[in-house]
Parts: C-alpha cells; structure tokens; sequence
C-alpha cells in the first residue's frame, strides 16, 4: 500500500493547506498531512483521548500543526476553514461537523472502513456521505488492510446565519489568528510561576477578550488582553470576594483567601481604549483553572463562583484548563454560567505571525 503521505497527496493535500486530522490514533496521517501543508499550511489535531495526544506530544510535532483536544461541543475549528478533513467512520454527527468545517470544495477523507454491509463500511460510508451533503463520493483502496471513501463540498458555500444581535444570542466563540496562542502564552506563564515585573505574583492567569458580532452567528474575538494586577486582596474588593468564596466556593487545594480575581480599572480603560481604536467591544474574559477535581479532572467547566462573580457582567467567560500545561481546554459560558455553555472554534494561526 501507498505511504500515508502518498496517499494524502495523491488524495489532493498540498502546500499551504488547511487540513484535520480528527481522531487521528497514532498520529501518521496528521504528521504525514503536516509535511505536505508545509509552513505555510495548518494541520488540526484533533483527538479526545488523552493518551493518544501525549504519544503525539511525544513525537514531537512540527510547527504548523495545531494540537486540539476534542471536548464538548463539535469541533473546535471555525466554519468554512478547511481544505480537507480526515476522519474515522463515526456516524451522522462527526460527517454534519466537517461539512460545517470545510470550504466549499474542499475534500473529507474518511478512512478504515470496517468490514461487512453496515454503517463503516465502504457502501455504508457512501450512503453516509451523500446523506450528510457531500458529492461525488468514492471509495478509494488503500492497500489489504486498509479502506477509505472521499467525497467532496458543493462548490456553493452554505448560507450563513445573520449576525447575532446581541452578545449573549451569539451561537459561538470563534478565536481569531493568534488569539489562542497569546491565551496560552500567558496562561502557562503563569501557571509555570514565571511573572513580569509589576505583576501580581500568583499562578493564576486573568485577561479580556475583544471582538466583534460576525456572519453565521458568531463572535469573531480579535485579540486576547492579559491583566496584570490582581485587587482581590485589597479594600474594599477582599471583603466581597471573601464573602462570595465562603459561601459559593468549593474546598480545593487553593486556600479560599487566594482565590479570585478583580481587574485594575485602568488596566480595564486601556484595553476598552484599544477595543475602540480596532473598532471592536470587549466581548468576554478568560481565567485559569489548575486544579483538577475528582469530579471534574479536567476543569474546564464554570463553577459557580464563575457565575456568581460574572454575574451581570453582560459578556462570555472562557475557562482555560492548565491542569496540564501541555494538554490545555478551553471552554465558553455566558456570564460564567455552567448552563450557558455555546463551542469555542479556533482559527488557524495566520503564517506571518508563525514565521516571526
């Protein structure tokens, strides 16, 4: 049989392509769609069991692929940003989020159909493609032990969603290049107990997130704002954050005293000023959670400290897991609210900034 990159390239992955790899296993196919992308390309990793993205981490990937671990709400990858997606045979719902995820035109690649006459195999995956919308689907042979079936976008792009009215009628969070990277930049810093000079020394990580309302119902968020200094332990603030910890906050191995976070205001002025000038709004914050908890190991979810202290705030909470640096989660509820939970989508890194 062909070698994984041959057959990807063959399967039309080339030079500055934008490619998922989405339940990649061992990771051949994302690292062999890696070096046909090249610098200018992408490749989303996408993969919801932790142990195959640590033997992936441990593989030690390229620059240009994008390490996502799959978590509630779809895929993490914005509508229309797509050449091709590889997936596993996996039914109606990962085939409805790739055709939400692909430019029109663009390819899926479905690969390992399973043997027999049901859903998984390669007369099964036909009907599933066509199903879902694609067109022209076929089944391709790779090698005895191997199958696959591709099939193509319509060439029209689907219509979009007006834009949302209102931040909180807004159906997702969509990171703009290099929103998520200047996130984690600054969230395993400080995790990691690496702190600029006039900041507040903690590890824990707290900034605000600018955008604007956008076609297909969405947020577009155009820059991540870190905040530097922390006024929960200073009058009046530490009497009211102390007072909603003991009564809403969980034990955890934070004391309760440390826990929380209230932004300088002329930290808050400053980044509405910039907001202004980009002409976008202040849209949401983002704050870490590093502590993993029996019931909740990942900590991604919002709390309801996170809802009693955004309460009112008119804007979207994102909840960045740092419980391992390496492996982060991001998440998005209104308001802080655990109920209010809407997908996070994250744009590919724009190649100028990854050159630099």
């Amino acid at each position: 049989p062909p070698r994984p990159e041959e057959f990807l390239a063959r399967s039309g992955v080339g030079a500055g392509a934008v490619v998922a790899d989405i339940g990649f296993g061992s990771g051949g196919l994302a690292l062999a769609a890696a070096r046909l992308a090249g610098a200018d390309g992408t490749v989303y990793a996408v993969e919801a069991s932790v142990s195959h993205l640590r033997q992936f981490l441990e593989m030690g990937p390229p620059d240009n692929v994008l390490l996502l671990r799959l978590r509630p709400g779809g895929l993490p990858i914005p509508a229309g940003s797509l050449d091709m997606a590889i997936l596993r045979p996996g039914g109606a719902e990962i085939l409805k989020e790739a055709f939400r995820a692909l430019k029109p035109g663009g390819r899926v690649l479905v690969v390992g159909p399973r043997p027999g006459g049901g859903s998984g195999s390669a007369t099964g995956l036909l009907a599933e493609l066509r199903e879902a919308g694609f067109e022209d689907p076929s089944a391709i042979d790779w090698g005895p032990a191997h199958g696959a079936a591709s099939a193509r976008m319509p060439a029209e792009a689907p219509s979009l969603l007006p834009a949302a009215k209102t931040l909180r009628s807004v159906r997702e969070i969509v990171l703009g290049p290099g929103v998520y990277g200047s996130i984690l930049g600054h969230c395993r810093r400080k995790t990691w107990g690496e702190y600029l000079e006039g900041e507040t020394k903690e590890r824990k990580a707290f900034g605000l997130l600018t955008g604007r309302l956008c076609a297909g119902g969405g947020c577009l968020v155009g820059a991540a704002h870190s905040l530097f200094r922390n006024l929960r332990y200073e009058a009046p603030w530490r009497g009211r954050i102390d007072e909603v910890m003991g009564r809403f906050a969980e034990p955890s191995e934070t004391p309760l005293a440390q826990r929380g976070w209230v932004a300088d205001p002329r930290e808050v002025l400053a980044v509405g000023c910039a907001a202004e000038r980009a002409g976008e709004e202040v849209v949401g914050s983002y704050h870490t959670h590093r502590v993993a908890w029996k019931k909740d190991p990942v900590r991604d979810s919002a709390t309801v400290v996170d809802r009693e202290l955004g309460r009112g705030s008119g804007v979207w909470c994102l909840v960045v897991s740092m419980v391992d640096p390496a492996l982060p989660s991001i998440r998005a509820f209104y308001e802080g609210d655990p109920a209010a939970e809407i997908p996070v989508r994250i744009a590919a890194p724009a190649v100028q900034a990854r050159s630099k």
